[in-house]
């Protein structure tokens, strides 16, 4: 039985060592065009599809700010990729900053804020 496993093993390794590193280089450019593809596809208001941060009241709030900040990360990312197919280069962060990340900071404040928290910011 031992043996079996050792010659299915020295097999996979055989089989493991053929791969190239064009191979590997040739899938990953494969998956990037594809993603490139996509994101050049979609419209400005599609890239809603990129949030995915919801905002969950049975957690703490440190819980969620650091589920919006690694959510929000990835969005930018897909936001100034977006904005640079379309849109060019130029201003692309104040773009990205203005028209994607402030929305989603603001409405974060928004539900991270409860009845007592706005009570005491006004009361200041």
């Amino acid at each position: 039985m031992f043996g079996k496993h050792t010659i299915l093993l020295t097999r996979m390794v055989q089989k493991m060592n053929e791969i190239k590193k064009e191979d590997i280089e040739t899938v990953l450019n494969h998956i990037l065009s594809v993603a490139d593809n996509e994101l050049n596809n979609k419209t400005e208001k599609e890239l809603e599809d990129y949030w995915y941060f919801q905002y969950d009241k049975s957690k703490s709030k440190e819980w969620n700010l650091y589920q919006f900040c690694k959510l929000l990360e990835m969005y930018r990312v897909r936001c100034r990729k977006w904005e640079e197919i379309h849109n060019g280069s130029s201003c692309v962060v104040e773009r990205v900053r203005d028209n994607y990340l402030m929305p989603k900071i603001k409405q974060f404040i928004e539900d991270i804020c409860d009845e007592k928290d706005v009570v005491k910011k006004q009361q200041s």
